[in-house]
């Protein structure tokens, strides 16, 4: 049986204790995290894949949430099963929209309803595109059952809701709300917007993973690297990749 590439140890066998806290992250940390993550990213898109892990594993373990994500995607995309799940929960606490919105699918896969709703709203005030319509209607969704679980069922297959939990739907259905109604709708936003719809519609067509990684770009709402990943995408180095 062929060896795992070392990378794909060292992230399969990582302990997630060894992860910097918030206030332990320095500005300096900061710069270095960032510069190993574009420099993973690019690998990336060139199709580097293990070179991409190891700049991406360097950065995740200096606290890049972003980073963090790539982690998990190269993981999925290794063994296509759930190995890459636990660098994709890290990458939404640390901070990673892309992140946030990957976990709040498995969430909601999962039947973790509130805690999808959650992510989603975290992923929102982050600055998250393209999740309007799914927050509205999962917040709707959850809304509903602050009437629906009020009292058990005749046959007591539906239990009230805990204090706790209507609490926490209150909570965050109120917050998704006030963010839906509060849709910054400026040239930026707009440009985001258009571009995610444009690439979630090409990301299904041949270059799935690649497009996955420039929308982590686009989730994040990073204008400058957006852009220059854009212009690599569109450049004529890129097409044959596309043509293939």
């Amino acid at each position: 049986m062929r060896r795992l590439p070392q990378i794909t140890e060292q992230l399969l066998d990582y302990g997630f204790d060894a992860l910097p806290k918030a206030e332990q992250i320095t500005q300096d940390d900061i710069a270095t995290a960032q510069s190993l993550y574009e420099t993973g990213l690019l690998a990336q898109l060139h199709r580097q894949c293990e070179r991409a892990a190891q700049y991406c594993f360097e950065a995740a373990q200096l606290g890049n949430a972003d980073a963090m994500y790539l982690c998990s995607t190269y993981l999925e995309d290794h063994f296509g099963t759930t190995e890459g799940e636990e660098w994709l929960y890290y990458a939404a606490r640390y901070g990673s929209i892309a992140g946030m919105i990957e976990w709040a699918r498995w969430c909601d896969t999962d039947g973790a309803d509130i805690e999808c709703l959650h992510w989603l709203v975290e992923a929102k005030s982050a600055g998250a595109v393209g999740i309007d319509e799914w927050l509205c209607s999962h917040a709707d969704y959850m809304a509903s059952w602050l009437t629906l679980y009020q009292e058990p069922s005749q046959d007591y297959s539906n239990r009230p809701l805990s204090e706790q939990e209507r609490s926490d739907i209150t909570t965050l259905t109120t917050r998704a709300y006030q963010l839906l109604d509060a849709v910054d709708q400026s040239e930026t936003h707009a440009k985001l917007e258009y571009e995610y719809n444009i690439l979630s519609k090409f990301a299904y067509t041949g270059v799935d993973r690649d497009m996955d990684t420039f929308l982590s770009v686009l989730y994040a709402g990073n204008v400058a690297l957006t852009e220059r990943a854009w212009q690599f995408i569109t450049s004529a180095e890129f097409i044959p990749v596309i043509q293939r």
